[in-house]
């Protein structure tokens, strides 16, 4: 049965004009963060992110600080408006400060300054020392490593920032370098994609930068997240204060393993929602993961199929509890010494059993198990000698919340 919900939030590349436009159009939660954004940065986050141009979006300065406010208003549909509860959360890069937001760790108004900083060392950093990042598809790692290495000369180097999956990382380092890598990438029919107006994230060239996040991180305020988010860096949950600060930093420079994430969100999740513009942490997750329920929330549609999954788990774990409702409250009009306690104990077991494996997330209702539970309230009404037109009303409310669940 398919109910722990992991969220998780794109980093850069992730953006386009008009990214949460269809959300804002219709929740005032989004359009009210938004707006404070706009407040907090003194920017117009709906011009930016609506109508600003390619051109002026895909501004270092803009891009970042951009794709967290539409992560973190796509997000608060998805828990104020449609009630999901994660069971964790996690974020590819910029979007793990999107993942701790959510969680509780960090304030909003906070993350949002610490999210522009980062973008303007970035930026500096990225004129300074003339660096970028490309994305590579179809190499061994190991192969990519090489070249990397053979690549990198003196004071000039890239390296792999993110290994997204076997499949595909990206490579953070100095233009000329990451250039020649590019060439030799092409040379043996490898796929590449130049990331436009990137900078050099989880590479040593933004190690220097990393201290004056540092700086800004420590005067905020951190809690300890609501829900698990998983690092993008050491593969486990966040711990507390010092962990964030520490890992986030650490982040800046060095490289991240969204692949061994993903690895980690498969063993505690059945479903997958992606909160932010495009669908890259969707596509990259439905290659490699089994899983059949993976969504982005780029598209409204996609929220609606997410609801509906959910609710299907809602009206599953309700018609167990009426059968229980039913076999429990119903009145017992049998004499004492004719009532099969032994065997009514059991057919009650039976249906407590079915509801801890729902609870559990280790199986569904299928047609044949909502057969087995009304044929069960059947014999205990039957049992108990329940009046005829009380037990057709009894039985009409289960096969009235089957027909809901479409199991007729």
């Amino acid at each position: 049965m398919k109910h722990k919900v992991a969220i998780v939030f794109p980093g850069s590349g992730s953006q386009y004009v008009g990214m949460g436009k269809c959300f804002y159009d219709k929740y005032e939660v989004v359009r009210n963060t938004y707006k404070q954004a706009s407040e907090i940065l003194d920017k117009d986050f709906e011009k930016i992110c609506f109508k600003g141009g390619v051109v002026k979006q895909n501004k270092i300065e803009n891009l970042l600080p951009s794709i967290y406010v539409t992560s973190i208003a796509m997000a608060r549909v998805l828990l104020d408006e449609y009630h999901f509860i994660p069971s964790c959360l996690a974020g590819h890069s910029l979007g793990e400060y999107s993942a701790l937001t959510v969680s509780g760790a960090l304030k909003f108004e906070e993350a949002l300054n610490i999210v522009q900083l980062r973008s303007n060392l970035a930026k500096e950093v990225a004129i300074k020392q003339d660096a970028g990042m490309a994305i590579i598809n179809g190499m061994a790692i190991k192969r990519v490593e090489e070249i990397c290495r053979a690549c990198s000369q003196g004071e000039s180097y890239a390296f792999i920032a993110c290994y997204n999956s076997e499949e595909q990382v990206l490579i953070s380092g100095n233009n000329n370098v990451l250039d020649e890598i590019l060439e030799q990438v092409k040379l043996e029919d490898g796929n590449f994609i130049t990331m436009i107006n990137s900078a050099p994230y989880h590479s040593k060239l933004l190690k220097e930068a990393a201290g004056e996040l540092r700086g800004m991180l420590e005067t905020c305020h951190i809690n300890a997240p609501k829900w698990n988010v998983i690092s993008n860096r050491v593969v486990r949950p966040f711990r507390n204060r010092d962990d964030i600060i520490t890992h986030l930093v650490e982040q800046m420079y060095q490289p991240i393993y969204w692949g061994k994430v993903m690895q980690v969100l498969q063993t505690k999740s059945d479903m997958i929602i992606e909160c932010g513009p495009n669908a890259v942490l969707s596509k990259i997750i439905k290659d490699c993961m089994k899983l059949d329920d993976v969504y982005s929330l780029d598209k409204e549609e996609e929220l609606v199929k997410a609801q509906d999954l959910k609710w299907q788990l809602y009206n599953q774990m309700n018609y167990v509890g009426l059968c229980l409702k039913h076999i429990a409250s119903s009145p017992n009009l049998c004499e004492a010494q004719n009532y099969p306690v032994e065997d009514a104990s059991n057919m009650y077991s039976k249906v407590l059993d079915i509801d801890g494996k729902l609870a559990d997330g280790k199986g569904g209702l299928t047609l044949d198990i909502v057969n087995q539970l009304e044929q069960i309230v059947q014999w205990v009404l039957d049992a108990k000698k329940v009046e005829p037109e009380e037990k057709f009303e009894r039985i009409n409310e289960i096969r009235a919340l089957r027909k809901v669940m479409q199991l007729t």
